[in-house]
């Protein structure tokens, strides 16, 4: 467990390094799953890379490529969740917790 005290006046995203950070901004999780949001840029013999093409500025580089990744553990993980609750629902579309479906 980690613990310490947090100074808002330094937290990185209320107040981002300039030197680092051009500009902050949001996007919703939705918008990042759509998959027409998104483009490959074709970089040869490096490979393709994703860029995200729907927001004030595009998301690319290292940040769409772990953003991606992000999105594809997200998704996976809610499929996971889906198939084990619809195992948990008895014949009497209860399932185990008392939820009625």
């Amino acid at each position: 467990m980690l613990s310490g005290d947090v100074d808002l006046q330094k937290d990185p995203l209320k107040n981002p390094n300039s030197d680092e950070i051009e500009a902050n901004f949001t996007v919703a999780i939705s918008a990042l799953h759509n998959p027409n949001n998104w483009t490959w840029d074709d970089f040869g013999q490096y490979g393709k890379f994703p860029r995200y093409i729907r927001s004030p500025h595009p998301i690319w580089g290292m940040t769409a490529v772990i953003t991606k990744r992000i999105l594809s553990e997200i998704k996976e993980s809610r499929k996971e969740m889906m198939r084990d609750r619809k195992m948990d629902i008895s014949d009497s579309g209860q399932s185990k917790n008392g939820d009625w479906r």
